[in-house]
């Protein structure tokens, strides 16, 4: 069984958020500052400064959506949120990276046919036969197959308290 933790739309929403939180706080900041109209002044004088105000606006604006678009990559919607996975195990590895100067271990377990990636400790409590319940998405490799990496929700192999 699988069920959604954050969707396309949520993200969305947020990208959209932040570019009109980027493009209105500088023009707010902006307008208030410069266009403070002194009693008797025309707003004719201060053309220059809407039209710079605008292309501030429009420049924050666009390279707002241009970093979205670049850090969105890849731009399928599946690597881009979390899935709940949860069955039986019924293989576990362990895997050793190289990270730098360090290594780090991973547990590789097979849950229906599949392989996921756990980024945990608790995944060396597991054995084949026990019950996992995962967050997952699959991780982007530009010149090999995508695998999925999983975070830690419960198990039935973990000690009760």
């Amino acid at each position: 069984m699988t069920e959604t933790r954050i969707s396309g739309g949520t993200i969305a929403a947020i990208c959209l958020i932040a570019g009109f939180t980027v493009t209105m706080a500088p023009l707010l900041v902006f307008f208030i500052k410069k266009f403070r109209k002194q009693e008797g002044e025309s707003y004719q004088n201060h053309r220059f400064e809407y039209g710079m105000g605008i292309a501030l606006a429009s420049i924050a604006l666009a390279a707002t959506y241009i970093g979205v678009s670049v850090g969105m990559i890849p731009w399928q919607a599946r690597f881009h949120h979390w899935t709940k996975v949860q069955g039986t195990v019924t293989n576990v590895s362990s895997r050793f990276l190289a990270d730098g100067k360090a290594t780090t271990q991973n547990f590789v377990v097979t849950i229906n046919g599949k392989p996921y990636r756990i980024d945990d400790t608790r995944g060396a409590l597991l054995k084949p036969g026990d019950q996992v319940a995962l967050w997952c998405k699959p991780v982007y490799q530009f010149t090999g197959t995508s695998g999925e990496a999983c975070n830690w929700i419960s198990s039935s192999a973990e000690p009760t308290n």
